[in-house]
This record gives structure tokens, sequence and C-alpha cells, in this order.
């Protein structure tokens, strides 16, 4: 009823972009995985960002990965791709700002699993890649408006 289904999207049923975020499609054990890792994710992601750009990412990462998701996925549902969008931001954060050089390596290596999700058609690496994009158009504009030059000092 709320899962991403192309088929049905195409008959007019515009808000399974949306509602495939709040539903999952893996069971119990994928609805865990899902939502432990949207807490864990989110909670850095909300701390970083602040709560009205955590909700940005979220939303713009996981609705452009649904989209993306028709074509290589055309049924499914969960809140893994905004997940992926969120971590990916996190990544850019990491590598934008003064952080050691083991945070740094992880942070290349997350993106690189994201290229490689991509070249793969797994609508993840897509994910991560909005949610690049997304971080690096918010950065300057974070600097600019808040004065931040440290991921510390947020």
């Amino acid at each position: 009823m709320f899962e991403r289904n192309y088929e049905r999207f195409l008959a007019g049923e515009w808000w399974r972009l949306i509602t495939a975020l709040f539903v999952q499609d893996g069971g119990v054990s994928g609805s865990i995985f899902n939502l432990v890792s949207l807490l864990l994710v989110g909670i850095v992601a909300e701390r970083l960002w602040g709560g009205q750009r955590w909700l940005i990412i979220f939303f713009i990462g996981g609705i452009l990965s649904q989209l993306i998701g028709f074509a290589w996925q055309p049924i499914g549902a969960g809140n893994s791709v905004a997940n992926f969008s969120l971590a990916a931001s996190i990544a850019v954060l990491c590598l934008t700002f003064n952080t050691s050089q083991a945070v740094r390596i992880t942070a290349i290596l997350a993106l690189g699993a994201g290229v490689i999700l991509l070249f793969l058609e797994d609508i993840h690496g897509p994910a991560m890649m909005i949610g690049t994009v997304i971080a690096l158009i918010m950065v300057p504009l974070d600097r600019h408006s808040r004065g931040v030059g440290s991921i510390d000092k947020r």
C-alpha cells in the first residue's frame, strides 16, 4: 500500500515516493536493522547538521533515490536510502573539516563504497551520491551563515 511501486506511481499514487521511506520491505530483521541504522546515523547527522538540514538531506536524498529506484528496483520500501544520504553527508563533513587521518580515510572508503554501489546499480549508491552533493552545497552555505571552521566546533 505504501511501497515504492513504479506502476502504481504512474497511475497517480505519487505519495509512494514519500511513504516508501516510512515502511520497510525487509521483514522484521530488515526493519530493525534499518531503524537502528537510522537511529545511529541520524543522531550523528542531526548533531552535525542540525534538525532542519537533517530533514533536507533525509527527504531530498530519500525521494530522489526512490525515483532512481523506479529504474533499478521498481518495487521496494525502506528508509535505508535516506540513511545512506545522511551517512554520505557525514563523510563529506569529515573530509571538509579538520578531522583525524583515520576519520578522513574512513570517510573516503565510505564514499568509495557508494561509488561501487552506484556502478552495481544498487539504489543505495545514488543515495550516497545525492547525500554527497547536498552536503557539498550546504557546507559553504553553512560556513558563510555560521562562520563554522571546524567539525569539532559544531
